[in-house]
């Protein structure tokens, strides 16, 4: 094998690893654990940012299986100016477990967790509804605009499914 065969031989090895998710720097999850001070401070830091929260727990099936979407929206939208944020509920024993849900789904983007665990608790100190999956969406001036909630049958709430066309509209208003 010649040396020209060889640094191309490299080269491919090299762009695969990089097109393929391994190789090159690596990625990693981090998780913050917050009361509710600390969360509306990761809000209002986002001020000029659309910011979705994605409230979920590892016992909610719904959420396990609506957050590969949250993740979507992040890749979609986030150099048009989506911040996209998860709230865990679940307790800090969980903490492991979270990690690795969020590094296996690829979630790259703001983590929090609750410091008080989920339940009663966590109701009362996020202003929680008592179902999950549970959305909020925010405008570019950090003031809470929507909530998403699966089954809704209050009108506070919209059903998940109109999530992308408020982004969508968020997004296309004026910063």
């Amino acid at each position: 094998m010649t040396a020209a065969t060889k640094i191309l031989s490299i080269g491919w090895l090299a762009a695969a690893l990089l097109t393929s998710g391994c190789g090159g720097p690596a990625q990693h999850v981090q998780i913050r654990r917050v009361n509710r001070q600390l969360y509306d401070e990761t809000i209002a830091n986002r001020v000029g940012d659309v910011v979705l929260v994605d409230v979920w727990a590892l016992w909610c099936v719904p959420c396990l299986e609506h957050f590969p979407h949250s993740v979507a929206l992040d890749k979609h939208y986030a150099d048009q100016g989506l911040s996209v944020i998860s709230l865990n509920i679940d307790g800090a024993g969980d903490r492991d477990s979270v990690l690795t849900f969020l590094q296996e789904k690829r979630a790259y983007f703001t983590h929090l967790q609750s410091s008080v665990g989920g339940g009663p608790a966590a109701i009362s100190e996020f202003d929680l509804p008592a179902a999950i999956p549970y959305y909020r969406l925010y405008d570019r001036q950090g003031k809470l605009r929507y909530e998403f909630m699966s089954g809704a049958d209050d009108d506070r709430y919209e059903e998940l499914a109109k999530i992308d066309e408020r982004i969508a509209e968020l997004l296309s208003e004026a910063p």
